[in-house]
């Protein structure tokens, strides 16, 4: 999830945003770095992993998901909340990053610690844009389901054992 590159960046949102606050919500190697953040920083808070309807409200507390990282599953639980992910365009993500439509459905930066940190102050800074992006993310929701992900995944399946039969 690029933690380290996370906290930077949360530090420079800080000096564009005063009022800036964050929630990091998991846990994983980088859970004590995250806690002693929470820790320094009165502005930022630390849960233990949440699930269902606790990561749902969770979610609806946010302007936007910061995940500059390793994008996965996470994409879906954005568009769900209507609250749209930031991330870079860092070479490892997940397949699911294809969901992501930069500025339509969310924002895909650069891949440095500047560009991610100035999207962000951008952003929250621009209600219009904002509201245009959570309401992309809420039609986003009805397209990328789990169950359309299992559907194609199983096609997928039966589409690749047909051709062995051949």
């Amino acid at each position: 999830k690029r933690i380290p590159f996370l906290i930077d960046a949360c530090l420079e949102i800080k000096k564009g945003i005063p009022d800036f606050q964050i929630i990091f919500i998991g846990k994983g190697e980088f859970k004590t770095v995250v806690q002693d953040f929470a820790k320094q920083e009165d502005w930022v808070y630390y849960l233990e992993p949440v699930s269902g309807r606790k990561k749902l409200v969770y979610l609806s507390l946010a302007q936007v998901v910061l995940m500059p990282g390793l994008v996965g599953l996470v994409v879906l639980d954005s568009f769900v909340a209507g609250v749209p992910i930031v991330t870079t365009d860092y070479p490892f993500h997940s397949p699911e990053i294809e969901y992501i439509k930069n500025d339509s459905n969310g924002v895909i930066t650069e891949n440095n610690l500047a560009a991610y940190a100035n999207q962000v102050v951008d952003l929250l800074g621009d209600n219009k844009k904002l509201e245009l992006l959570k309401g992309e993310c809420r039609a986003s929701a009805k397209q990328y389901t789990i169950e359309k992900m299992i559907d194609n995944f199983k096609k997928g399946i039966i589409s690749c054992l047909s051709l062995d039969s051949r």
